[in-house]
């Protein structure tokens, strides 16, 4: 199955020079629709710059959805989504409201080949893996990582 990652990007580094520029990017050309219904440009003093996740949850979020100690076939998907104050989610912070956030999720190609299927227990995409025999394993995605600001980041 042909890659859908960027040509020469698969696995490259970064420097903190170019991650600025990323970020001055996205500041420059989204916009949010604040509360009232109105739209204006993200301001990097109070919408979401990054989302930090410490090892550990990662470590356990890759533990509780299959991983054993063999890499083979699991990658990491990350969906972007906002926090409003309907709650989709609960005991969110208010700081976090109307901010850019993201949810990891495990994930796992039962072969070279194949597809990568998100390890959610939640899932058709989950249930679908278990009916063929490919996957298995199954948890939820991990959300509640720091938001920059308030917290610090680059």
């Amino acid at each position: 199955m042909a890659t859908t990652d960027l040509k020469g990007a698969a696995g490259a580094g970064v420097p903190t020079a170019k991650i600025k520029k990323l970020s001055d990017n996205y500041f420059k050309r989204m916009q949010i629709m604040r509360e009232d219904g109105k739209f204006e440009a993200l301001d990097p003093k109070k919408d979401s710059k990054s989302i930090w996740f410490s090892k550990e949850a990662i470590d356990k979020l890759f533990t509780d959805n299959g991983y054993t100690g063999d890499s083979t076939g699991f990658g990491l998907r990350i969906y972007f989504g906002m926090h409003d104050k309907k709650n989709i989610l609960t005991d969110i912070p208010d700081h976090a409201h109307n901010k850019l956030m993201t949810v990891l999720v495990a994930t796992k190609a039962p072969s070279a080949e194949a597809t990568h299927v998100d390890m959610l227990t939640s899932t058709q995409a989950k249930m679908t893996a278990e009916a063929s025999g490919e996957v298995t394993a199954g948890g939820d995605g991990l959300n509640h990582g720091k938001i920059c600001p308030p917290e610090s980041c680059v």
